[in-house]
């Protein structure tokens, strides 16, 4: 099975995520993790309020290795413009935490 990629921000979503997502996951911390794991990975949950990293980067890196099947990203549904640069930085599966969250059991499947 191969690896979902977590981009994760803060403890609490972390621990909620890998909570459900059990099977092989790893966290990213920097761009050069990122791009040593994607040759093992065919998804990507992207928290947006993640700032080690820009997202035009991120896409940049993801872009490099056409492997991957998905990526998920997740906002604050009052933070929408950060939806709004996810979606000009070309990233198409974003959704507010409340629904990522309520639909996350459905990635481990």
């Amino acid at each position: 099975m191969s690896r979902t990629l977590l981009i994760v921000a803060d403890l609490v979503s972390r621990q909620q995520v890998k909570a459900v997502l059990d099977h092989d996951s790893v966290f990213i911390k920097s761009l050069d993790q990122l791009e040593n794991e994607l040759i093992n990975s065919t998804q990507i949950v992207l928290d947006l309020t993640n700032n080690k990293m820009e997202l035009e980067q991120i896409l940049d890196v993801i872009k490099k290795h056409n492997k991957v099947e998905q990526t998920i990203c997740f906002f604050p549904h009052i933070q929408s413009e950060l939806a709004n640069q996810a979606a000009e930085a070309g990233f198409s599966n974003i959704l507010p935490r409340s629904k990522f969250f309520t639909s996350l059991q459905s990635l481990n499947d």
